[in-house]
């Protein structure tokens, strides 16, 4: 499996969805409902009974191998939750990338 490089953003949204049961998701333009079409959306605000957390889009996108997005079933069920290699990079913790933002390996 290749190395998983998240931003701390990244990281703190995967944690948080980890830890938190979600039970409603919306795309947002700039922390409001978005109106119009994807092009508009900057973020998704994920929330359930514990919170929420807002995630912005380019972040969801670098997260999509990591997440499972639902519904899924059962008595705790979630919208979204951590897929296994998810689990795998919280369990390695934060790592900071010495790779430059936008740069590559």
């Amino acid at each position: 499996m290749a190395e998983t490089h998240l931003s701390e953003d990244q990281f703190e949204a995967l944690r948080w969805v980890g830890r938190n049961r979600s039970t409603k998701s919306e795309w947002t333009t700039n922390g409001k409902t978005a109106k119009g079409g994807p092009e508009n959306w900057t973020h998704m605000r994920i929330s359930g009974p514990s919170g929420s957390i807002l995630v912005a889009k380019a972040d969801l996108r670098a997260l999509k191998d990591l997440m499972i997005c639902g519904p899924l079933k059962g008595p705790d069920a979630s919208i979204h939750a951590v897929s296994d290699t998810g689990k795998a990079v919280l369990a390695r913790g934060y790592q900071p990338s010495s790779i430059p933002e936008g740069g590559e390996e």
